[in-house]
Protein backbone atom coordinates (compact mmCIF):
# COMPACT_ATOMS: atom_id res chain seq x y z
CA UNK A 1 0.00 0.00 0.00
CA UNK A 2 1.51 3.29 -0.96
CA UNK A 3 1.75 6.11 1.58
CA UNK A 4 -0.74 8.38 -0.22
CA UNK A 5 -3.40 5.65 -0.19
CA UNK A 6 -2.73 4.93 3.45
CA UNK A 7 -3.27 8.56 4.50
CA UNK A 8 -6.36 8.89 2.32
CA UNK A 9 -7.86 5.81 3.94
CA UNK A 10 -6.83 7.05 7.39
CA UNK A 11 -8.58 10.38 6.68
CA UNK A 12 -11.78 8.57 5.62
CA UNK A 13 -11.75 6.41 8.74
CA UNK A 14 -11.22 9.44 10.97
CA UNK A 15 -13.95 11.41 9.27
CA UNK A 16 -16.62 8.71 9.63
CA UNK A 17 -15.82 7.57 13.15
CA UNK A 18 -18.18 8.76 15.84
CA UNK A 19 -20.75 10.22 13.48
CA UNK A 20 -23.89 9.20 11.69
CA UNK A 21 -23.89 7.73 8.21
CA UNK A 22 -26.91 7.66 5.95
CA UNK A 23 -28.35 4.45 4.58
CA UNK A 24 -28.39 4.71 0.78
CA UNK A 25 -31.69 5.80 -0.75
CA UNK A 26 -33.66 2.70 -1.70
CA UNK A 27 -32.99 1.55 -5.27
CA UNK A 28 -35.86 -0.53 -6.66
CA UNK A 29 -35.36 -3.26 -9.17
CA UNK A 30 -35.06 -6.56 -7.36
CA UNK A 31 -37.58 -8.17 -9.74
CA UNK A 32 -39.92 -8.74 -6.82
CA UNK A 33 -43.54 -9.41 -7.50
CA UNK A 34 -42.99 -11.43 -10.67
CA UNK A 35 -45.73 -13.87 -9.65
CA UNK A 36 -48.06 -11.08 -8.56
CA UNK A 37 -47.62 -9.34 -11.92
CA UNK A 38 -49.25 -12.40 -13.49
CA UNK A 39 -52.48 -11.72 -11.60
CA UNK A 40 -54.44 -9.23 -13.67
CA UNK A 41 -55.88 -6.04 -12.20
CA UNK A 42 -53.80 -6.22 -9.04
CA UNK A 43 -52.66 -2.89 -7.71
CA UNK A 44 -51.72 -1.74 -4.23
CA UNK A 45 -50.60 1.20 -2.17
CA UNK A 46 -48.71 1.48 1.08
CA UNK A 47 -50.40 2.25 4.36
CA UNK A 48 -49.04 2.69 7.87
CA UNK A 49 -45.54 1.34 8.62
CA UNK A 50 -44.35 1.29 12.24
CA UNK A 51 -41.81 -0.34 14.55
CA UNK A 52 -42.63 -2.65 17.43
CA UNK A 53 -40.22 -0.64 19.61
CA UNK A 54 -38.28 2.61 19.14
CA UNK A 55 -34.90 0.91 19.69
CA UNK A 56 -35.23 -0.68 16.23
CA UNK A 57 -34.48 2.75 14.81
CA UNK A 58 -30.95 2.69 16.28
CA UNK A 59 -28.35 0.82 14.22
CA UNK A 60 -24.71 1.01 15.28
CA UNK A 61 -22.01 0.44 12.67
CA UNK A 62 -18.83 0.25 14.69
CA UNK A 63 -18.24 3.85 15.83
CA UNK A 64 -21.01 5.28 13.63
CA UNK A 65 -24.78 5.18 13.60
CA UNK A 66 -26.74 4.24 10.50
CA UNK A 67 -29.73 6.52 9.90
CA UNK A 68 -32.56 6.30 7.42
CA UNK A 69 -32.82 8.93 4.68
CA UNK A 70 -36.62 8.75 4.98
CA UNK A 71 -37.89 10.73 7.96
CA UNK A 72 -35.02 9.23 10.00
CA UNK A 73 -37.14 6.06 10.33
CA UNK A 74 -36.31 2.50 9.28
CA UNK A 75 -40.01 1.59 9.14
CA UNK A 76 -40.32 4.46 6.65
CA UNK A 77 -37.32 3.01 4.76
CA UNK A 78 -39.23 -0.28 4.46
CA UNK A 79 -42.39 1.56 3.33
CA UNK A 80 -40.50 3.58 0.73
CA UNK A 81 -38.77 0.45 -0.52
CA UNK A 82 -42.09 -1.33 -0.99
CA UNK A 83 -43.59 1.69 -2.72
CA UNK A 84 -40.64 1.87 -5.14
CA UNK A 85 -40.84 -1.87 -5.88
CA UNK A 86 -44.59 -1.66 -6.52
CA UNK A 87 -44.07 1.27 -8.87
CA UNK A 88 -41.34 -0.42 -10.89
CA UNK A 89 -43.46 -3.60 -11.12
CA UNK A 90 -46.49 -1.55 -12.30
CA UNK A 91 -48.40 -2.64 -9.20
CA UNK A 92 -48.70 0.81 -7.57
CA UNK A 93 -51.94 2.78 -7.53
CA UNK A 94 -52.34 5.62 -5.05
CA UNK A 95 -56.14 5.18 -5.28
CA UNK A 96 -56.12 1.41 -4.74
CA UNK A 97 -58.33 -0.08 -2.06
CA UNK A 98 -55.66 -2.75 -1.45
CA UNK A 99 -53.43 -1.32 1.27
CA UNK A 100 -50.19 -2.87 2.54
CA UNK A 101 -49.09 -2.01 6.09
CA UNK A 102 -46.25 -3.42 8.16
CA UNK A 103 -44.74 -3.49 11.62
CA UNK A 104 -40.96 -3.80 11.75
CA UNK A 105 -40.22 -6.48 14.37
CA UNK A 106 -36.45 -6.94 14.05
CA UNK A 107 -33.85 -4.60 12.56
CA UNK A 108 -30.41 -5.86 13.58
CA UNK A 109 -27.20 -5.07 11.73
CA UNK A 110 -23.80 -6.38 12.83
CA UNK A 111 -20.79 -4.66 11.25
CA UNK A 112 -18.31 -5.82 13.89
CA UNK A 113 -17.02 -8.82 11.96
CA UNK A 114 -13.73 -8.49 10.13
CA UNK A 115 -14.85 -10.84 7.33
CA UNK A 116 -18.64 -10.83 7.31
CA UNK A 117 -21.36 -8.31 8.10
CA UNK A 118 -24.90 -9.45 8.80
CA UNK A 119 -28.45 -8.18 9.01
CA UNK A 120 -31.49 -9.85 10.49
CA UNK A 121 -34.79 -8.22 9.57
CA UNK A 122 -38.35 -9.21 10.34
CA UNK A 123 -41.69 -7.53 9.68
CA UNK A 124 -45.34 -8.37 10.02
CA UNK A 125 -47.01 -7.50 6.71
CA UNK A 126 -50.75 -6.94 6.59
CA UNK A 127 -52.86 -6.41 3.48
CA UNK A 128 -56.34 -4.97 3.66
CA UNK A 129 -58.75 -4.80 0.73
CA UNK A 130 -61.82 -2.61 1.01
CA UNK A 131 -61.18 -2.43 4.75
CA UNK A 132 -61.04 -6.21 5.24
CA UNK A 133 -57.84 -8.04 6.19
CA UNK A 134 -56.89 -10.52 3.46
CA UNK A 135 -53.27 -11.22 4.45
CA UNK A 136 -51.30 -11.16 7.71
CA UNK A 137 -47.88 -12.84 7.87
CA UNK A 138 -44.46 -12.35 9.39
CA UNK A 139 -41.46 -12.48 7.08
CA UNK A 140 -37.89 -12.77 8.39
CA UNK A 141 -34.54 -12.78 6.60
CA UNK A 142 -30.85 -13.15 7.35
CA UNK A 143 -28.42 -11.44 4.99
CA UNK A 144 -24.60 -11.48 4.87
CA UNK A 145 -22.00 -9.44 2.99
CA UNK A 146 -18.23 -9.06 2.86
CA UNK A 147 -16.83 -6.92 5.64
CA UNK A 148 -13.35 -5.71 6.53
CA UNK A 149 -11.06 -4.99 9.42
CA UNK A 150 -10.90 -1.41 8.11
CA UNK A 151 -13.79 0.58 9.59
CA UNK A 152 -14.47 2.74 6.54
CA UNK A 153 -14.81 -0.30 4.28
CA UNK A 154 -16.93 -2.20 6.81
CA UNK A 155 -19.27 0.76 7.29
CA UNK A 156 -19.71 1.35 3.55
CA UNK A 157 -20.36 -2.34 2.95
CA UNK A 158 -22.87 -2.35 5.81
CA UNK A 159 -24.74 0.61 4.35
CA UNK A 160 -25.14 -1.27 1.07
CA UNK A 161 -25.76 -4.55 2.88
CA UNK A 162 -28.67 -3.02 4.77
CA UNK A 163 -30.34 -1.94 1.54
CA UNK A 164 -29.91 -5.46 0.14
CA UNK A 165 -31.38 -6.93 3.33
CA UNK A 166 -34.49 -4.77 2.94
CA UNK A 167 -34.76 -5.90 -0.69
CA UNK A 168 -34.53 -9.52 0.44
CA UNK A 169 -37.30 -8.97 3.00
CA UNK A 170 -39.53 -7.32 0.41
CA UNK A 171 -38.79 -10.13 -2.06
CA UNK A 172 -39.99 -12.67 0.52
CA UNK A 173 -43.20 -10.72 1.03
CA UNK A 174 -44.00 -9.96 -2.61
CA UNK A 175 -43.23 -13.48 -3.83
CA UNK A 176 -45.23 -15.21 -1.09
CA UNK A 177 -47.71 -17.60 -2.78
CA UNK A 178 -50.20 -16.91 0.04
CA UNK A 179 -50.13 -13.22 -0.86
CA UNK A 180 -50.67 -14.03 -4.54
CA UNK A 181 -53.61 -16.26 -3.64
CA UNK A 182 -55.19 -13.58 -1.42
CA UNK A 183 -54.79 -10.92 -4.10
CA UNK A 184 -56.15 -13.21 -6.84
CA UNK A 185 -59.24 -13.98 -4.75
CA UNK A 186 -59.72 -10.27 -4.11
CA UNK A 187 -59.62 -9.50 -7.83
CA UNK A 188 -62.10 -12.30 -8.55
CA UNK A 189 -64.51 -10.92 -5.92
CA UNK A 190 -64.55 -7.44 -7.44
Amino acid sequence: MNIKRFFTLLFIVASVSGCSVMAPPYQAGLLAGNDIRGAENVDMKTGHFTMVKPSLNKISLRASNLVSPYKNSFSEYLRKGLEEELKIASLWNENSDVVVSAVLLENDVDASGINIGTADLSANFEVNAQGEKIYDRIHSIHHEWDSSFMGAIAITNSQLGYQEAVKKLLRNFLNDPILLSALTKEVENQ
